[in-house]
């Protein structure tokens, strides 16, 4: 069989794998951290031969996934060792959940994908299968020596928060093929439920994605470069890494400086400074010359000023104890499409909406409006990086 031409450069197998010698202990968070993600897989394979070497771990999520043997047949490859995994093993963290609203899908379809299909060959109850296949003695065409591939009968968005917000990881690569005729939403939608649920992971966003031909221009909120590919699928690039010299892309090269910010990416900054009162990150996406507009106070100028009132701020919140909430809204405002809806003491006290004009990839001004303008506002339930689950989990 001729060599496959692989997608992306290849990377050393990680030593959790090459040293594996039994699956007594499952290394959950290494599994996960470099890992090529795959809701809605089913039983289809091509992203393993297109993606193996440049990850070792594949994590293949959907309601139909089988344990019928003939069906977890990988060319070139054996199993060499196989397990049954229990919730437990996989997310035994507490972490946030976000949910989705009628506006983000089907969700009586959601409810009915609870009832798995009894030809998936576990009496209709889930199961989780961990599985570690070696490369056949002659097949170097195939791939890496060896690849984890861990399969999990579940609705995809779903389990990406149980496994990876509650692991504090992000996968390497999420291979986003779906549509709607198998799940209950759009997971390519830009800005879309699944979109949002992946960038408020507050362990990042994974560095590449690739899904369908039909995407022509950018695929989601994060991701708008996409960069050539001469094997399998189109490849997007996360915003924040930079573009190597061609399709076999090395994402520390310096040939090109990273993207620039995003309104969308400056007010999750936003939300996550006022959810766990932390002005860092978001203070290096200001402009030095930038404006603070509130209908409370006469307009502060100056990064310097503005970022003595931010801090103060915050002091002021922890000290006295301060719930506060802040969630991503969408808005048609403005020649805005989303804001920061920040509530007090409970989510749905809400108090004010936060805007943010954007130049050269730096915040020029934040405009806060008052309560009378948040009628418009729709609500997410986008709560980026909530303060209690840091607590929690830390």
């Amino acid at each position: 069989m001729p060599k496959i031409n692989k997608q992306l450069y290849k990377r050393t197998m990680p030593t959790w794998l090459k040293d594996l010698d039994s699956l007594d202990y499952l290394p959950i968070a290494d599994l996960l951290s470099e890992s090529v993600y795959y809701p809605a897989s089913n039983n289809h394979d091509d992203p393993i031969y297109a993606y193996a070497g440049f990850s070792h771990s594949f994590v293949y999520v959907d309601p139909h996934i089988s344990r019928e043997p003939r069906l977890q047949e990988l060319k070139g490859y054996r199993i060499r060792y196989s397990r049954d995994v229990r919730r437990e093993e996989l997310c035994f963290k507490p972490y946030h959940p976000m949910l989705p609203t009628s506006n983000d899908g089907n969700l009586e379809r959601l409810r009915d994908m609870a009832n798995l299909p009894e030809r998936a060959g576990n009496n209709g109850q889930p199961f989780a299968l961990w599985q570690i296949y070696e490369r056949n003695i002659g097949c170097e065409w195939a791939g890496p020596q060896r690849i984890s591939l861990l399969r999990i009968t579940g609705e995809g968005i779903a389990t990406y928060q149980a496994l990876y917000f509650s692991n504090q990881v992000k996968p390497l690569l999420l291979f986003n093929l779906c549509c709607t005729c198998c799940t209950w939403s759009i997971f390519e939608e830009r800005n879309g439920f699944f979109n949002r649920v992946v960038l408020a992971n507050p362990a990042g966003h994974p560095d590449y994605m690739a899904g369908n031909d039909r995407v022509v221009g950018p695929i989601w909120n994060g991701y708008e470069r996409r960069i050539e590919t001469k094997a399998f699928y189109p490849t997007w690039i996360a915003d924040d890494i930079p573009l190597g010299h061609h399709y076999l892309h090395k994402p520390f090269s310096n040939s090109k400086k990273p993207s620039l910010t995003t309104e969308y990416q400056a007010l999750l900054e936003y939300a996550k400074m006022v959810n766990t009162l932390n002005s860092k990150k978001f203070e290096k996406l200001l402009a030095d010359d930038v404006v603070f507009s509130t209908p409370l106070v006469q307009d502060i100028s100056g990064k310097k000023d503005i970022l003595n009132y931010i801090t103060n701020k915050l002091k002021r919140l922890a000290h006295e104890q301060t719930e506060m909430f802040a969630e991503i809204g969408k808005v048609d405002e403005a020649g805005h499409t989303e804001c920061v809806v920040l509530s007090q003491s409970t989510r749905d006290n809400l108090i004010d909406a936060i805007f943010l004009d954007m130049f050269n990839g730096k915040i020029k001004r934040i405009i806060m409006s008052k309560a009378s303008s948040l009628k418009s506002i729709e609500r997410t339930g986008t709560y980026p990086m909530p303060r209690r689950f840091l607590n929690i989990c830390s």
